[in-house]
């Protein structure tokens, strides 16, 4: 479980990179970096701070399997490609408003993967044999 794990996560942080690559000079010179609870953009900064997800999954990868590389306690390696999949889903809210131009985002469908992500994370600690 724990290669599969983190090729799963490095793929995910692969999608990331060459998702952001690609579409780097569509973006605008000001990305809005961060949305309010309602989905409303409320902060915005330059353009090149749309890496800045992309060090919180390398940081994120890091950490977890320094931490659980030893598949100790079972399971936490799927928490943390979870966790990377939602940097990545928030990635592509942030690139999608930014190209469209539109101050919103849809929080709701955010919202329910967010906890179908991490209920999968926590399942798997907890049910994997």
């Amino acid at each position: 479980m724990t290669a599969v794990a983190v090729v799963v996560g490095a793929l995910v942080i692969a999608a990331t990179v060459l998702t952001t690559a690609a579409r780097y000079r569509e973006l605008p010179e000001r990305i809005p970096i961060h949305f309010a609870i309602d989905g409303t953009a409320d902060n915005h900064g330059p353009r090149y701070m749309i890496w800045l997800l992309v060090g919180v999954q390398i940081a994120t990868a890091v950490s977890y399997l320094l931490i659980f590389g030893n598949g100790r306690p079972r399971g936490m390696l799927v928490v943390g490609d979870a966790l990377l999949a939602i940097c990545l889903i928030v990635q592509l809210r942030i690139i999608s408003a930014a190209t469209s131009g539109k101050n919103r985002v849809n929080t709701l469908g955010f919202w329910i993967l967010f906890a179908a992500l991490l209920g999968i994370g926590v399942a798997a600690t907890r049910f994997n044999p």
